[in-house]
């Protein structure tokens, strides 16, 4: 099983996912095309990733999204700026459209879509 955490990738958030896998990888641009090939060493377990990690790439967002078996949406403390917050929830509302998204109630905010 795939379990995948999106927020920000701070330090504090980071601690809670190693806790819950202490092998826990990030996805990044840098790793992004191994993990949606599957040639990553890791191949379930709890992965995290974040708008600012994909560069902002909504393709790539909802590819790694659709590639989980489960999408968790873990806000930090305190966001690094307003508009990553909303870039995330922006994609994370999206994605719940299509697919499950725990913790979706923390997005209330948000115009929803029909």
């Amino acid at each position: 099983m795939k379990l995948l955490f999106i927020g920000q990738t701070d330090s504090n958030s980071l601690r809670d996912y190693y806790q819950v896998d202490k092998e826990a990888r990030g996805i990044s641009l840098s790793n992004v095309k191994d993990f949606l090939a599957d040639k990553l060493d890791k191949k379930f377990g709890v992965f995290y990733t974040s708008y600012e990690d994909l560069d902002g790439n909504f393709d790539l967002f909802l590819k790694v999204c659709l590639s989980c078996d489960e999408v968790v949406y873990s806000p930090p403390n305190e966001w690094a700026n307003e508009s990553v917050k909303e870039q995330t929830r922006y994609f994370l509302n999206f994605v719940y459209q299509i697919k499950e998204v725990k913790n979706y109630s923390l997005l209330s905010n948000l115009i929803k879509f029909h």
